[in-house]
């Protein structure tokens, strides 16, 4: 839907997310799979990655960074992209009114989890809500490092990862440990 429906989509790691345990990839590793997705999509001009959290404090939170896109582009109309398993924890973000108040949400479709549990969360703080319910691989980050201690060639996650992403993690030995 993002892809469809906008003009520029930014694509912005965070240093620290405050809601996730350390992933075993550093900012600068996951700062080049988001730009091996930008490239794979062959949309060049449209889809960029940003590094602009890379001299922020940890951790990283997501009203900051919105915030700091609005100053910087005070024309644009930014929307926040989200999973419906981010949407089910939104409650625990950091200001999650403010985002709001900023910010519609392109919601997307996870499969095996209830999307109308992050719409309730959602709609309990006003959120201005486009839900998209096309099918996406199951490939939650969580659960692609879950799947790459098992399989360490890969086979299962040929729909989750493209090549380039793949051979990034492979030469740089991501995800390798249980305890990344």
């Amino acid at each position: 839907y993002a892809l469809d429906h906008s003009r520029h989509i930014w694509l912005v790691p965070a240093v620290v997310s405050p809601l996730k345990e350390q992933t075993g990839a550093s900012f600068q590793d996951r700062l080049e799979m988001m730009r091996c997705v930008a490239s794979d999509l062959r949309m060049p001009g449209r889809v960029s990655v940003l590094d602009m959290e890379a001299n922020r404090p940890a951790p990283s939170y997501t009203k900051d960074t919105l915030q700091e896109l609005r100053r910087l582009h005070p024309e644009a109309s930014i929307a926040l992209v989200l999973g419906a398993d981010n949407a089910a924890q939104f409650r625990d973000w950091n200001s999650p009114q403010e985002i709001l108040l900023h910010h519609p949400v392109l919601l997307f479709h996870r499969e095996g989890l209830d999307d109308l549990a992050g719409v309730g969360v959602l709609n309990s703080f006003g959120a201005r809500i486009v839900l998209d319910r096309r099918p996406v691989p199951d490939c939650a980050s969580t659960e692609i490092r879950r799947r790459l201690l098992l399989d360490e060639k890969g086979g299962s996650l040929r729909d989750c990862l493209s090549s380039s992403i793949w051979e990034l993690i492979c030469s740089r030995g991501l995800y390798r440990h249980a305890q990344d």
